[in-house]
């Protein structure tokens, strides 16, 4: 087949190793680029990627994420074990 198919086709399956909500962004022509972001909480930086950019605008969400992915866990485990406190 043609050349400029097959790299398409290529590039397309790259990103959807990465993340699968990018493949749409990338059909669509709306392909945005990762952004590096300081967690909040332990101040280390943290790839939001392009797929997770894809997820938040299609559940609605407006704001990124200000924690980094371990420091959400944690933050969920805490609010967990915080709720299971109060069973008896």
């Amino acid at each position: 087949m043609e050349e400029g198919f097959s790299q398409s086709c290529q590039v397309e399956a790259e990103h959807s190793r990465k993340d699968p909500y990018s493949v749409n962004l990338i059909k669509e022509g709306k392909a945005m680029s990762d952004k590096t972001i300081r967690c909040r909480d332990c101040g280390q930086d943290f790839v939001f990627t392009e797929g997770e950019q894809a997820f938040y605008k299609e559940k609605g969400l407006e704001n990124e994420p200000t924690r980094c992915p371990a420091c959400r866990k944690a933050r969920k485990q805490a609010r967990f074990e915080h709720r299971n406190s109060y069973r008896r």
